[in-house]
């Protein structure tokens, strides 16, 4: 990851097994990409772990690299479009038709349910949060919102079990406030438009920056996925 990544690695949630004190949480960090590691067991041998034999899956550090060169590209007029493999990927959902200028409060309702129902299943978050927007008919949007889990999760009659597509797509990155996200949204269409791939169903957008940790939002990093399938020669 260069030597310009660093994780920040916490603590916390101390518990004592006989005169053993332990962390029972480890959180590790990088900008607003974070991972919650609870211990399950440990090893009273006396032997250390070797640190260099320990590694975040793969899939983290890959987004951990994206935000990296993401920051390093804040122009967003001037940001990478370009072509991804996307495996298939669980997700916990809702979806409502809404009126457009309500997109903010819906999102700020719908995502925290969701939520709530994966932890009460004691089911893993696998990611960031997403919205993708099926069809628009210049009021109202077929919304879809939810987060990436490990597992299938079951419904509850509102939130529901659901992929994200996988396979060829095209993704960018939007650095700065939401408002903004349609010139971000502009630039990944006309890259389509004059590359060897047509659209191939809705686009979804990642949320990487919780607006509650970041107060800049020129700073708020939004990942924009496009499926994408070769044009018909």
């Amino acid at each position: 990851m260069g030597e310009s990544t660093r994780w920040v690695v916490r603590f916390f949630d101390w518990k004592k097994h006989g005169d053993i004190a332990y962390p029972n949480r480890i959180r590790w960090q990088y900008r607003h990409l974070r991972v919650d590691l609870e211990v399950e067991s440990f090893d009273v041998s006396g032997e250390h772990c070797d640190p260099k034999k320990f590694s975040l899956p793969e899939e983290l550090l890959a987004a951990a690299r994206e935000l990296e060169k993401a920051r390093t590209n804040s122009d967003s007029k001037t940001a990478v479009c370009k072509v991804v493999d996307l495996d298939e990927q669980p997700v916990a959902r809702m979806r409502r038709t809404i009126q457009a200028a309500n997109i903010s409060m819906e999102l700020g309702r719908m995502l925290p349910a969701i939520m709530m129902h994966v932890q009460r299943q004691g089911v893993a978050i696998a990611g960031a949060p997403y919205s993708r927007y099926h069809s628009f008919d210049g009021r109202t949007f077929d919304l879809e919102c939810g987060v990436p889990v490990v597992e299938k999760i079951e419904g509850n009659g509102k939130v529901e079990a659901g992929v994200l597509p996988g396979g060829k797509a095209i993704s960018t990155w939007h650095i700065g406030p939401y408002h903004k996200l349609g010139d971000s949204h502009g630039r990944l269409g006309q890259w389509v438009k004059d590359s060897e791939w047509d659209a191939n169903g809705a686009m979804w957008e990642i949320y990487w920056t919780d607006p509650g940790l970041e107060k800049d939002p020129t700073k708020w990093r939004t990942q924009i996925v496009q499926p994408v399938r070769a044009k018909k020669k």
